[in-house]
Protein backbone atom coordinates (compact mmCIF):
# COMPACT_ATOMS: atom_id res chain seq x y z
CA UNK A 1 0.00 0.00 0.00
CA UNK A 2 2.50 2.32 0.99
CA UNK A 3 4.93 1.83 -2.12
CA UNK A 4 0.74 2.51 -4.27
CA UNK A 5 1.05 5.76 -2.47
CA UNK A 6 4.63 6.56 -2.98
CA UNK A 7 4.17 5.99 -6.58
CA UNK A 8 1.16 7.95 -6.99
CA UNK A 9 2.42 10.95 -5.25
CA UNK A 10 5.84 10.65 -7.57
CA UNK A 11 3.64 10.69 -10.83
CA UNK A 12 1.48 13.91 -9.44
CA UNK A 13 4.70 16.12 -8.92
CA UNK A 14 5.90 15.02 -12.33
CA UNK A 15 2.92 15.81 -13.75
CA UNK A 16 3.10 19.01 -12.19
CA UNK A 17 6.70 19.84 -13.08
CA UNK A 18 5.82 18.89 -17.15
CA UNK A 19 2.59 21.30 -16.81
CA UNK A 20 5.56 23.95 -15.52
CA UNK A 21 7.66 23.44 -17.72
CA UNK A 22 5.27 23.43 -20.94
CA UNK A 23 3.92 26.59 -19.83
CA UNK A 24 7.53 28.24 -19.55
CA UNK A 25 7.33 27.89 -23.22
CA UNK A 26 4.18 28.96 -24.48
CA UNK A 27 4.20 32.47 -26.24
CA UNK A 28 1.77 33.35 -23.70
CA UNK A 29 5.10 33.37 -21.56
CA UNK A 30 7.23 35.29 -23.76
CA UNK A 31 5.04 38.04 -23.45
CA UNK A 32 4.99 37.79 -19.70
CA UNK A 33 8.67 37.70 -18.98
CA UNK A 34 12.07 37.52 -20.52
CA UNK A 35 15.63 35.96 -20.23
CA UNK A 36 18.23 38.41 -18.79
CA UNK A 37 21.76 36.85 -18.81
CA UNK A 38 23.77 40.19 -19.21
CA UNK A 39 23.33 43.77 -17.57
CA UNK A 40 24.81 47.21 -17.11
CA UNK A 41 24.93 49.62 -14.34
CA UNK A 42 24.58 53.18 -14.61
CA UNK A 43 28.14 55.07 -13.74
CA UNK A 44 28.95 57.98 -12.12
CA UNK A 45 32.38 59.59 -14.40
CA UNK A 46 33.70 62.48 -15.96
CA UNK A 47 33.05 62.49 -19.74
CA UNK A 48 35.01 64.14 -22.17
CA UNK A 49 34.62 64.53 -25.89
CA UNK A 50 37.93 65.53 -27.36
CA UNK A 51 39.44 66.35 -31.07
CA UNK A 52 42.80 64.24 -31.36
CA UNK A 53 46.11 65.33 -32.68
CA UNK A 54 50.13 65.57 -32.57
CA UNK A 55 52.20 67.71 -31.87
CA UNK A 56 55.81 68.78 -30.64
CA UNK A 57 57.51 69.96 -27.83
CA UNK A 58 59.30 73.73 -28.52
CA UNK A 59 60.69 76.07 -26.19
CA UNK A 60 58.33 79.12 -25.13
CA UNK A 61 60.77 81.61 -26.29
CA UNK A 62 64.08 82.06 -27.74
CA UNK A 63 66.29 84.81 -28.78
CA UNK A 64 69.75 86.05 -30.46
CA UNK A 65 72.17 88.22 -29.20
CA UNK A 66 73.68 89.87 -32.61
CA UNK A 67 76.74 92.12 -33.36
CA UNK A 68 76.15 95.71 -33.01
CA UNK A 69 79.36 97.33 -35.50
CA UNK A 70 78.39 100.51 -33.91
CA UNK A 71 79.63 98.98 -29.81
CA UNK A 72 83.19 97.92 -31.64
CA UNK A 73 84.92 94.99 -30.80
CA UNK A 74 84.15 92.18 -28.46
CA UNK A 75 86.46 91.66 -25.89
CA UNK A 76 85.00 89.11 -23.42
CA UNK A 77 82.35 86.27 -23.51
CA UNK A 78 81.35 85.28 -20.43
CA UNK A 79 79.25 81.87 -21.34
CA UNK A 80 79.93 78.87 -23.46
CA UNK A 81 77.46 76.50 -25.06
CA UNK A 82 75.05 74.53 -22.12
CA UNK A 83 75.21 76.66 -19.55
CA UNK A 84 72.07 77.84 -17.81
CA UNK A 85 71.36 81.38 -17.15
CA UNK A 86 68.90 83.55 -15.41
CA UNK A 87 67.86 86.80 -15.99
CA UNK A 88 70.34 89.57 -15.86
CA UNK A 89 73.69 87.43 -16.14
CA UNK A 90 76.60 88.91 -17.87
CA UNK A 91 76.66 87.54 -21.62
CA UNK A 92 79.45 89.61 -23.41
CA UNK A 93 81.39 92.65 -23.24
CA UNK A 94 82.48 94.72 -26.05
CA UNK A 95 85.98 96.91 -26.12
CA UNK A 96 85.64 99.80 -23.54
CA UNK A 97 88.84 100.96 -24.00
CA UNK A 98 87.88 104.80 -24.75
CA UNK A 99 85.37 105.20 -22.62
CA UNK A 100 87.97 103.74 -19.82
CA UNK A 101 90.38 106.51 -21.12
CA UNK A 102 87.97 108.94 -20.64
CA UNK A 103 86.88 108.04 -17.50
CA UNK A 104 90.33 107.57 -16.17
CA UNK A 105 90.67 111.83 -17.44
CA UNK A 106 88.24 112.81 -15.45
CA UNK A 107 88.61 111.19 -12.65
CA UNK A 108 92.19 113.16 -12.72
CA UNK A 109 90.54 116.34 -13.57
CA UNK A 110 88.41 115.79 -10.24
CA UNK A 111 90.97 114.89 -7.91
CA UNK A 112 93.25 117.96 -9.05
CA UNK A 113 90.31 120.10 -8.50
CA UNK A 114 89.75 118.56 -4.85
CA UNK A 115 93.14 119.16 -3.85
CA UNK A 116 92.91 123.16 -5.12
CA UNK A 117 90.03 123.08 -2.43
CA UNK A 118 91.77 121.41 0.10
CA UNK A 119 94.67 124.39 -0.41
CA UNK A 120 92.84 127.12 -0.58
CA UNK A 121 90.69 126.07 2.29
CA UNK A 122 93.67 126.01 4.23
CA UNK A 123 94.78 129.33 2.95
CA UNK A 124 91.52 130.42 4.54
CA UNK A 125 92.08 129.56 7.84
CA UNK A 126 95.05 131.27 7.78
CA UNK A 127 93.32 134.61 6.98
CA UNK A 128 90.88 133.58 9.69
CA UNK A 129 93.11 132.94 12.00
CA UNK A 130 94.40 136.61 11.73
CA UNK A 131 91.36 137.61 11.22
CA UNK A 132 90.56 136.95 14.74
CA UNK A 133 93.33 139.32 15.91
CA UNK A 134 91.79 141.97 14.63
CA UNK A 135 88.41 142.17 15.51
CA UNK A 136 89.26 142.23 19.31
CA UNK A 137 90.24 146.43 18.27
CA UNK A 138 87.48 148.66 19.17
CA UNK A 139 87.80 150.61 15.79
CA UNK A 140 87.97 147.66 13.42
CA UNK A 141 84.72 148.01 12.56
CA UNK A 142 84.51 151.25 11.74
CA UNK A 143 87.75 151.24 9.53
CA UNK A 144 86.27 147.61 7.60
CA UNK A 145 82.78 149.79 6.89
CA UNK A 146 85.08 152.39 4.93
CA UNK A 147 86.15 150.53 2.70
CA UNK A 148 84.47 147.86 -0.02
CA UNK A 149 85.43 144.63 -0.69
CA UNK A 150 86.86 144.01 -4.37
CA UNK A 151 88.65 141.64 -6.22
CA UNK A 152 90.40 144.53 -7.87
CA UNK A 153 91.40 146.35 -4.61
CA UNK A 154 94.52 148.12 -4.84
CA UNK A 155 97.15 147.46 -1.94
CA UNK A 156 98.54 150.21 0.07
CA UNK A 157 101.43 148.73 1.51
CA UNK A 158 101.90 152.13 4.00
CA UNK A 159 98.65 151.33 5.66
CA UNK A 160 98.73 149.07 8.28
CA UNK A 161 94.86 148.73 8.41
CA UNK A 162 94.43 148.85 4.24
CA UNK A 163 96.48 145.57 4.87
CA UNK A 164 94.74 143.79 7.07
CA UNK A 165 91.15 144.55 5.20
CA UNK A 166 92.85 143.39 2.15
CA UNK A 167 93.71 140.08 4.08
CA UNK A 168 90.07 139.83 4.87
CA UNK A 169 89.00 140.52 1.35
CA UNK A 170 91.20 137.26 -0.29
CA UNK A 171 89.67 135.21 2.59
CA UNK A 172 86.43 136.10 0.75
CA UNK A 173 87.77 135.52 -3.07
CA UNK A 174 88.88 132.57 -1.67
CA UNK A 175 85.87 131.13 -0.81
CA UNK A 176 84.20 132.56 -3.92
CA UNK A 177 86.60 130.02 -6.09
CA UNK A 178 86.15 127.16 -3.52
CA UNK A 179 82.70 127.46 -4.50
CA UNK A 180 83.53 128.06 -8.59
CA UNK A 181 86.14 125.02 -8.03
CA UNK A 182 83.16 122.33 -6.51
CA UNK A 183 80.81 123.03 -8.96
CA UNK A 184 83.28 122.53 -11.57
CA UNK A 185 83.91 119.06 -9.58
CA UNK A 186 79.70 118.60 -9.34
CA UNK A 187 79.88 119.04 -13.74
CA UNK A 188 82.69 116.56 -13.73
CA UNK A 189 80.94 114.02 -11.71
CA UNK A 190 78.31 114.30 -13.76
CA UNK A 191 80.35 113.23 -16.92
CA UNK A 192 81.56 110.10 -15.29
CA UNK A 193 78.41 109.01 -13.64
CA UNK A 194 77.43 109.48 -17.73
CA UNK A 195 80.32 107.93 -19.20
CA UNK A 196 79.31 104.51 -16.35
CA UNK A 197 75.88 104.56 -17.75
CA UNK A 198 76.95 104.50 -21.59
CA UNK A 199 79.73 101.69 -20.42
CA UNK A 200 76.66 99.76 -19.52
CA UNK A 201 75.57 99.34 -22.91
CA UNK A 202 78.70 97.86 -23.79
CA UNK A 203 77.98 94.89 -21.38
CA UNK A 204 75.18 92.22 -22.73
CA UNK A 205 72.89 90.62 -19.97
CA UNK A 206 70.04 87.86 -20.45
CA UNK A 207 67.00 88.97 -21.10
CA UNK A 208 65.18 85.49 -18.82
CA UNK A 209 66.24 82.25 -17.55
CA UNK A 210 67.50 79.63 -19.99
CA UNK A 211 70.25 77.44 -22.09
CA UNK A 212 72.47 78.90 -24.20
CA UNK A 213 72.28 76.66 -27.02
CA UNK A 214 74.53 78.77 -29.15
CA UNK A 215 78.08 80.72 -29.41
CA UNK A 216 79.78 81.95 -31.97
CA UNK A 217 82.66 83.56 -31.06
CA UNK A 218 84.41 85.38 -34.34
CA UNK A 219 80.93 87.51 -35.10
CA UNK A 220 82.35 90.59 -36.66
CA UNK A 221 79.28 91.15 -39.27
CA UNK A 222 76.44 93.59 -38.39
CA UNK A 223 73.58 91.47 -37.03
CA UNK A 224 75.93 88.31 -37.16
CA UNK A 225 74.76 85.95 -34.07
CA UNK A 226 77.03 85.56 -31.02
CA UNK A 227 75.03 83.92 -28.45
CA UNK A 228 71.33 82.34 -28.84
CA UNK A 229 69.45 81.34 -25.26
CA UNK A 230 66.16 79.05 -25.03
CA UNK A 231 63.88 79.39 -22.37
CA UNK A 232 63.57 76.75 -20.33
CA UNK A 233 59.89 76.33 -18.67
CA UNK A 234 57.30 76.55 -19.65
CA UNK A 235 57.16 74.48 -22.57
CA UNK A 236 54.78 75.19 -25.98
CA UNK A 237 53.57 72.12 -27.97
CA UNK A 238 53.18 73.07 -31.59
CA UNK A 239 51.03 71.16 -34.08
CA UNK A 240 48.76 71.54 -37.11
CA UNK A 241 45.47 70.62 -38.06
CA UNK A 242 43.34 69.86 -40.52
CA UNK A 243 40.36 72.52 -42.15
CA UNK A 244 37.75 70.65 -41.13
CA UNK A 245 39.28 70.53 -37.37
CA UNK A 246 39.57 74.61 -37.19
CA UNK A 247 36.15 74.76 -36.80
CA UNK A 248 36.24 72.90 -33.55
CA UNK A 249 39.00 74.69 -31.80
CA UNK A 250 38.87 77.88 -30.23
CA UNK A 251 41.71 79.87 -28.16
CA UNK A 252 41.04 79.41 -24.31
CA UNK A 253 40.24 75.54 -24.65
CA UNK A 254 41.96 72.85 -22.27
CA UNK A 255 44.27 70.47 -23.38
CA UNK A 256 45.72 67.14 -22.51
CA UNK A 257 48.86 66.46 -23.53
CA UNK A 258 51.48 62.92 -23.20
CA UNK A 259 54.29 61.96 -24.44
CA UNK A 260 55.33 58.48 -25.24
CA UNK A 261 58.61 58.66 -23.96
CA UNK A 262 57.04 59.88 -20.51
CA UNK A 263 54.57 57.07 -19.84
CA UNK A 264 51.94 58.05 -17.27
CA UNK A 265 52.33 61.74 -16.68
CA UNK A 266 49.51 63.93 -18.59
CA UNK A 267 49.92 67.46 -18.60
CA UNK A 268 47.39 69.76 -18.90
CA UNK A 269 47.41 73.10 -21.43
CA UNK A 270 44.88 75.23 -23.46
CA UNK A 271 45.04 76.63 -27.16
CA UNK A 272 47.37 79.89 -26.93
CA UNK A 273 46.90 80.22 -30.37
CA UNK A 274 44.98 78.95 -33.98
CA UNK A 275 46.57 80.88 -37.15
CA UNK A 276 44.82 80.57 -40.12
CA UNK A 277 47.51 81.00 -42.40
CA UNK A 278 47.92 77.96 -44.32
CA UNK A 279 51.35 75.80 -43.70
CA UNK A 280 51.89 75.49 -47.65
CA UNK A 281 50.18 76.93 -50.50
CA UNK A 282 46.95 75.43 -51.68
CA UNK A 283 46.18 73.37 -53.64
CA UNK A 284 42.97 71.47 -55.10
CA UNK A 285 44.50 68.06 -55.10
CA UNK A 286 46.09 68.36 -51.74
CA UNK A 287 44.36 68.82 -47.57
CA UNK A 288 44.85 72.34 -46.53
CA UNK A 289 46.90 72.28 -43.02
CA UNK A 290 46.70 75.24 -40.24
CA UNK A 291 49.46 75.89 -37.31
CA UNK A 292 48.28 76.00 -33.53
CA UNK A 293 50.16 76.44 -30.15
CA UNK A 294 49.17 74.84 -26.65
CA UNK A 295 50.49 77.00 -23.11
CA UNK A 296 51.50 74.16 -20.67
CA UNK A 297 49.87 75.37 -17.61
CA UNK A 298 52.16 74.25 -15.27
CA UNK A 299 56.13 73.46 -16.12
CA UNK A 300 57.59 70.27 -17.23
CA UNK A 301 60.44 69.28 -15.74
CA UNK A 302 61.30 66.35 -17.16
CA UNK A 303 60.35 66.91 -20.89
CA UNK A 304 62.87 67.88 -23.31
CA UNK A 305 62.38 70.59 -26.61
CA UNK A 306 61.83 67.81 -29.64
CA UNK A 307 59.23 65.24 -27.84
CA UNK A 308 56.14 64.49 -29.61
CA UNK A 309 53.31 64.34 -28.46
CA UNK A 310 49.90 63.27 -28.49
CA UNK A 311 47.17 66.09 -27.67
CA UNK A 312 43.43 66.22 -27.13
CA UNK A 313 41.61 68.90 -26.93
CA UNK A 314 38.83 69.29 -24.84
CA UNK A 315 35.82 70.44 -26.49
CA UNK A 316 33.21 69.82 -24.27
CA UNK A 317 33.29 68.20 -20.65
CA UNK A 318 30.95 66.91 -18.08
CA UNK A 319 32.00 66.11 -14.66
CA UNK A 320 30.85 63.64 -12.69
CA UNK A 321 27.91 62.59 -15.41
CA UNK A 322 25.74 59.71 -14.93
CA UNK A 323 26.94 57.33 -17.77
CA UNK A 324 25.31 54.70 -19.62
CA UNK A 325 25.97 52.60 -23.21
CA UNK A 326 24.54 53.94 -26.19
CA UNK A 327 23.29 49.96 -26.56
CA UNK A 328 20.98 49.91 -23.62
CA UNK A 329 19.06 53.04 -25.12
CA UNK A 330 15.59 52.76 -27.16
CA UNK A 331 13.84 55.42 -28.78
CA UNK A 332 10.06 56.18 -29.86
CA UNK A 333 9.43 59.11 -31.21
CA UNK A 334 11.45 61.91 -29.66
CA UNK A 335 12.07 60.29 -26.02
CA UNK A 336 14.35 57.56 -24.92
CA UNK A 337 14.13 55.02 -22.86
CA UNK A 338 15.89 52.27 -20.93
CA UNK A 339 14.56 49.20 -19.34
CA UNK A 340 15.82 49.18 -15.52
CA UNK A 341 15.96 46.32 -13.55
CA UNK A 342 14.59 46.02 -10.20
CA UNK A 343 13.05 43.25 -7.93
CA UNK A 344 12.83 40.73 -10.60
CA UNK A 345 11.21 43.15 -13.23
CA UNK A 346 11.56 45.60 -16.02
CA UNK A 347 10.83 48.74 -15.32
CA UNK A 348 10.44 51.10 -18.92
CA UNK A 349 12.23 54.04 -17.69
CA UNK A 350 11.70 57.73 -19.86
CA UNK A 351 15.32 59.27 -19.77
CA UNK A 352 16.88 62.49 -20.74
CA UNK A 353 20.04 62.74 -22.70
CA UNK A 354 23.23 64.99 -22.85
CA UNK A 355 26.68 64.46 -24.10
CA UNK A 356 27.51 61.20 -26.08
CA UNK A 357 31.20 60.36 -26.32
CA UNK A 358 31.86 57.05 -28.96
CA UNK A 359 29.32 54.48 -27.28
CA UNK A 360 28.88 56.57 -23.78
CA UNK A 361 26.07 58.50 -23.27
CA UNK A 362 25.54 61.00 -20.57
CA UNK A 363 21.96 60.78 -18.77
CA UNK A 364 20.73 64.14 -17.54
CA UNK A 365 17.84 62.94 -16.06
CA UNK A 366 15.87 59.75 -15.01
CA UNK A 367 18.64 57.36 -13.37
CA UNK A 368 20.65 56.86 -10.69
CA UNK A 369 24.36 55.98 -10.27
CA UNK A 370 24.15 52.19 -9.75
CA UNK A 371 20.93 51.01 -11.17
CA UNK A 372 21.02 48.02 -13.24
CA UNK A 373 19.66 48.09 -16.77
CA UNK A 374 19.14 45.35 -19.72
CA UNK A 375 22.33 46.03 -22.14
CA UNK A 376 20.43 45.33 -25.54
CA UNK A 377 16.65 45.76 -24.88
CA UNK A 378 14.59 44.23 -27.48
CA UNK A 379 11.14 45.45 -29.35
CA UNK A 380 8.83 42.91 -27.32
CA UNK A 381 10.00 43.78 -24.08
CA UNK A 382 7.12 45.53 -21.63
CA UNK A 383 7.08 47.85 -18.62
CA UNK A 384 7.03 45.73 -15.51
CA UNK A 385 7.47 42.43 -17.17
CA UNK A 386 9.02 39.71 -15.18
CA UNK A 387 12.74 38.43 -15.80
CA UNK A 388 14.43 35.20 -15.60
CA UNK A 389 18.03 34.23 -16.03
CA UNK A 390 19.48 30.57 -17.59
CA UNK A 391 21.14 29.57 -15.12
CA UNK A 392 24.77 28.36 -16.51
CA UNK A 393 27.09 27.32 -13.83
CA UNK A 394 30.07 29.28 -16.20
CA UNK A 395 28.36 32.17 -16.56
CA UNK A 396 27.65 32.87 -12.20
CA UNK A 397 30.37 34.26 -9.98
CA UNK A 398 29.86 36.42 -6.66
CA UNK A 399 30.41 39.74 -7.73
CA UNK A 400 27.17 39.87 -9.85
CA UNK A 401 24.93 37.78 -7.31
CA UNK A 402 25.19 40.48 -5.07
CA UNK A 403 23.96 42.88 -7.09
CA UNK A 404 20.87 41.04 -6.56
CA UNK A 405 18.43 40.95 -3.13
CA UNK A 406 17.81 37.69 -2.06
CA UNK A 407 14.07 37.91 -3.44
CA UNK A 408 15.56 38.32 -7.24
CA UNK A 409 17.98 35.25 -6.65
CA UNK A 410 15.03 33.09 -5.43
CA UNK A 411 13.00 34.65 -8.12
CA UNK A 412 15.95 33.74 -10.99
CA UNK A 413 16.76 30.36 -9.65
CA UNK A 414 13.09 29.11 -9.68
CA UNK A 415 12.96 30.81 -13.26
CA UNK A 416 16.26 29.36 -14.50
CA UNK A 417 16.15 25.67 -13.58
CA UNK A 418 15.24 24.81 -17.21
CA UNK A 419 17.72 26.40 -19.87
CA UNK A 420 16.37 27.78 -22.86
Amino acid sequence: MKKFLLIVATTIVLALFLTNVSLLFTSDKIVRSKAINEYETAKQDDLRKTLETAGVVKPTEQYTIRYKSDLGDIATLHVVEGDTVEEGTPLLDYNTESLDGKIEQLEGRSERLTDEIMTLESEIASLQSELDSYTESSDFQSELDTYTVSTDLEEDEDSNNNEDILNITQQLNKENQIQQLQQKIEDINQEIEQAYTEKGIYTITSKMSGKIIKVNPYAENDNEAIITIQSDQPYLIEGEISEKDTTKILEGQKALITASVVPDQTLEGTVDKLTMIPLTTPSIEEKTFYPYTIQLTKPAENWRHGYHVNVQVVLEEKEQAIIIPESSLQKEGENHYVYVINNGQILKTKVELGLKVNTKQEVIKGLEKGERLVIEPSEIMQDKMNLYTTLKHNQISKKAMKDFSAEEIARLVLSGVVEK
